[in-house]
């Protein structure tokens, strides 16, 4: 239940929102800074998310919905980059009005330390990069 609350309460606040493409990103966990912004065809927008402290060895993931708004979203590519982060996705190129899709961001360290990455996806005319973080911890430090 308490997922569910945290879930409709950050697909009320829009990550982005335009006349002409407007869509909304939000984050299955507490972790991502969601904001309200107005953009611009054409720019480039950056967040953050942080997975924390992660025993070496194992694995963290956070599941990023992507929803249209009241057109069509094309969807024109992603890429997840950095040491230890990965992840997948099943948006389709093109999301038609209120459709949804899953981008999963994983990080699993194999060594200790504060780590590094970033989550890019294009759509339409917009970049958006999610700069990753995470500190992997093996017990001694």
């Amino acid at each position: 239940m308490k997922k569910l609350i945290l879930i409709l309460s950050i697909l009320a606040a829009p990550f982005f929102a335009n006349a002409e493409t407007d869509y909304t990103i939000t984050s299955s966990d507490d972790g991502f800074a969601a904001q309200t912004s107005e953009v611009q065809p054409d720019r480039n927008y950056s967040r953050s998310y942080d997975f924390g402290r992660v025993w070496v060895g194992q694995r963290r993931y956070t599941d990023f919905v992507l929803q249209a708004g009241r057109f069509p979203l094309q969807v024109r590519g992603l890429s997840i980059n950095g040491r230890f982060f990965g992840g997948d996705t099943n948006c389709p190129s093109l999301l038609f009005p209120g459709q949804r899709c899953i981008i999963r961001a994983s990080y699993a360290p194999r060594m200790s330390g504060n780590h590094y990455g970033q989550l890019r996806l294009w759509v339409a005319n917009d970049t958006m990069i999610v700069h990753l973080s995470g500190r992997a911890w093996d017990g001694r430090h």
